[in-house]
């Protein structure tokens, strides 16, 4: 699991490079929605809140409101979104629950061998029974290194379709 302040500083970083600065402040103040989903490990870690429903649940809301709501709910699903996204490459979320039970995962890391010294990359995604672990080895780069820079891309290059709802 991505430790909270992993899900509350980069939504919260990249929100704040991407909007104006008139929603600097909304974006501070929901940031701790950002670390709302963990809220299921009371009852179904990363089954319950870590689905696509709830992001796609909010946009859809905040299309039947009016101009004022939008961009607060946009910020709201970019930190649900992030979250989900952050813990897919950490072990796995139920993106399709209540749907689908099993942990949609995508595991890569680059490693080095401890006896050879051998870099070598490990790439698997799907949907599984449980979380991942690690695999053994020295990493060079993590799956949850990989997991925050795809996000970051990838919300820095939807700059121009947030800008427009937020």
């Amino acid at each position: 699991m991505s430790e909270p302040i992993i899900h509350l500083i980069i939504p919260l970083l990249i929100l704040l490079v991407i909007c104006d600065k008139d929603k600097h402040m909304l974006i501070f103040a929901l940031s701790p929605i950002a670390i709302i989903p963990d809220i299921d490990i009371l009852y179904d870690h990363r089954g319950l809140l870590h689905n696509i429903f709830i992001p796609i649940g909010i946009l859809v809301f905040s299309k039947f409101l009016s101009e004022k709501w939008k961009p607060t709910l946009t910020i709201i699903s970019v930190y649900f979104i992030s979250h989900i996204i952050l813990d897919v490459f950490n072990g796995g979320v139920g993106i399709l629950y209540p749907l689908y039970n099993m942990l949609f995962v995508v595991k890569t890391e680059i490693l080095l061998t401890k006896d050879t010294h051998i870099l070598y990359n490990v790439f698997d995604w799907g949907f599984k029974n449980g979380y991942t672990d690690p695999e053994p080895g020295i990493h060079v780069i993590g799956t949850e290194g990989i997991g925050i820079l795809i996000l970051s891309l990838t919300l820095l290059f939807s700059k121009k379709y947030l800008y427009k709802m937020v």
